[in-house]
């Protein structure tokens, strides 16, 4: 599993990089980073960012697993979506829309 230190330090090395190559970001480039590390507004051409609701992901991860574990209730795996919400900042720029999935699965069924 790759941490979330490694993919902040893989979106500035590629903005260094783009900027050390004269690139002109974002009219050339876009790029969108994913987790949208604290670091991401500071930047030195601030990185566009997908969001996680981590709170919510927190709370539902506990709330299945009590219900998982609890002698008294009867749990039924089920699948939990989260929707996920783009940051817009300097590393992109308004070009034709793509469509984003609206909820990222956590909980698979089984």
């Amino acid at each position: 599993m790759i941490g979330e230190g490694y993919r902040f330090d893989a979106g500035v090395g590629v903005l260094r990089g783009l900027l050390e190559r004269k690139v002109d970001l974002p009219s050339e480039v876009s790029i969108v980073g994913y987790d949208d590390i604290d670091f991401a507004s500071s930047a030195a051409v601030s990185l566009t960012s997908i969001r996680q609701p981590a709170y919510q992901i927190g709370q539902g991860s506990a709330s299945l697993l009590l219900e998982e574990v609890s002698p008294t209730k009867m749990h039924a795996h089920q699948q939990v979506l989260f929707r996920p919400e783009l940051v817009e900042r300097e590393s992109t720029s308004g070009v034709a829309p793509m469509r984003i999935a609206d909820s990222i699965p956590v909980f698979p069924s089984i």
